[in-house]
C-alpha cells in the first residue's frame, strides 16, 4: 500500500530539496532517467533541455529538483514544476531496485507535505494513463486525491 511504502522510504531514506550541488545531482537524475527511459520508453529529451527547465525555471521559482538519497548514493529524483497555487509532479525517476523500498512513493510523499508547507494548493502527478500505463496510473491513484481531467489541445496541420 501507499502508506506502507512511504513508512518504509522514510526508514532507509533522506529527501533533499537541492540548494547546492545542483548540477552534480542533475547529472544523477538525468543519467537515471536514461537508464529508465531506454528500457520503457522512446520519448526521452536532449540532457539540454532538461537542463534548460530546471536551471531557467528555477531563476523565476518555478522548478524545483529534489532527490532522494541513501547516504550519498543518488537513489530517486523528480523536477516539480510551479505555476500560481499547483505543484507539478512533471519528471520523476528512481532506481528500480529502490522501488520496492518505498523511494518513489516517499519522494511523491515529501514533496506534497513540500508543497503543503510552501502554501500551493494542489499537487498534479500530471498524467494518469489507466489504459496505456496501468501500473503507474495505479501507483499515482494511491495516494487518493481527485483525478481531474484536462484537455490537450493539438494544432493539426493540413498540406
Amino acid at each position: 500500500s501507499t502508506k506502507r511504502n512511504i513508512k518504509k522510504g522514510q526508514k532507509v531514506f533522506t529527501v533533499e530539496f537541492v540548494d547546492t550541488n545542483l548540477e552534480a545531482n542533475f547529472i544523477d537524475y538525468y543519467t537515471h532517467l536514461q537508464k529508465n527511459q531506454l528500457s520503457n520508453y522512446n520519448n526521452i529529451k536532449s540532457k539540454g533541455f532538461y537542463k534548460k527547465i530546471v536551471f531557467e525555471l528555477r531563476k523565476h521559482g518555478m522548478s524545483q529538483m529534489v532527490v532522494v538519497k541513501s547516504g550519498e548514493n543518488f537513489i530517486a529524483g523528480s523536477i516539480i514544476l510551479m505555476f500560481k497555487n499547483c505543484v507539478y509532479g512533471w519528471n520523476t525517476v528512481s532506481k528500480k531496485s529502490a522501488n520496492k523500498l518505498g523511494a518513489g512513493h516517499f519522494l511523491n510523499w515529501e514533496i506534497i507535505k513540500w508543497a503543503k508547507e510552501k502554501g500551493y494548493e494542489l499537487y498534479d502527478f500530471v498524467i494518469v494513463d489507466k489504459k496505456n500505463l496501468p501500473g503507474i496510473a495505479e501507483y499515482k491513484l494511491g495516494f487518493g486525491g481527485e483525478l481531474v481531467h484536462f484537455p490537450r489541445y493539438r494544432k493539426k496541420f493540413f498540406l
